[in-house]
């Protein structure tokens, strides 16, 4: 009897967590913002109520404080790292492994956590800042030619900022592959500003339950293992839409095509 009940207990942690990583990874992209924020309590409360997540920490657009974003000293420079991290061929996927892919910039649906701590590691690798994460909330939707329906729509997304002569600055290809967008039209890309609420925490902070002003590096591994399933997606989403991934997720992607 003791023997049944633990694993009954085991099962229901089990499905409790599966919930819990499915809802953190953007899926169930139906529900709304509030769903969502209801369903994290009720599947993982004590995540949910964790002091200094970008969760626990997200306030409203004009309370958001962006004092202690990096800096960076030249637009020349800000144009490099957004071009380093769009462009970079450095990733290995099941279809070939001798085919270097880049961070799955065009598989918008899901994966931001990933994209967003691999551009912050290509960037540390080659000497550059580590830009800050920030968290933004909300009923959130992307107009995007790499959706079949022609959006996508997510509960939350992260991405990486900067501040440049005072102004901030989001390094995000997955939003705009030509250029760093100032974060006022990186909102606005998303939806109604006024309805969202923002985190900006370390370097290192990989979903909305980890540490927003803790860093340690243990989400750079995780963001390698994650990625590799959305490079897969990625690959799968090209070829649906009629284009040749090869060429598109090669040497000719489409910010060098139009």
């Amino acid at each position: 009897m003791k023997k049944s009940l633990v694993m009954m207990y085991l099962l229901g942690l089990l499905i409790s967590w599966n919930l819990y990583s499915a809802v953190l990874q953007g899926r169930g992209q139906d529900d709304s913002y509030l769903q969502i924020i209801s369903q994290l309590k009720t599947s993982n409360p004590k995540h949910y109520l964790s002091r200094n997540t970008p969760l626990s920490k997200r306030v409203p657009i004009d309370k958001v404080d962006y004092s202690k974003v990096p800096v960076v000293n030249s637009y020349a420079e800000l144009m490099a790292m957004f071009r380093l991290i769009r462009d970079t061929r450095f990733l290995q996927s099941k279809q070939d492994l001798a085919f270097e892919r880049r961070i799955s910039w065009l598989y918008p649906d899901d994966g931001c956590f990933a994209r967003a701590a691999l551009a912050g590691m290509k960037l540390t690798d080659l000497n550059y800042i580590r830009p800050f994460k920030i968290f933004v909330f909300g009923d959130l939707s992307l107009q995007t030619p790499y959706a079949a329906s022609g959006a996508v729509s997510w509960w939350y997304h992260v991405s990486l900022v900067v501040s440049y002569m005072g102004a901030i600055f989001v390094l995000d290809p997955a939003l705009d592959t030509e250029k760093p967008v100032l974060v006022d039209d990186w909102y606005s890309k998303m939806g109604d500003s006024s309805e969202m609420k923002v985190a900006v925490c370390n370097p290192y902070s990989y979903d909305p339950i980890d540490n927003c002003y803790i860093a340690t590096e243990a989400s750079d591994k995780e963001a390698i293992s994650d990625q590799r399933m959305y490079l897969e997606k990625e690959w799968k989403r090209i070829k649906q839409l009629g284009f040749e991934p090869a060429t598109l997720l090669g040497a000719t992607p489409p910010w060098n095509i139009y």
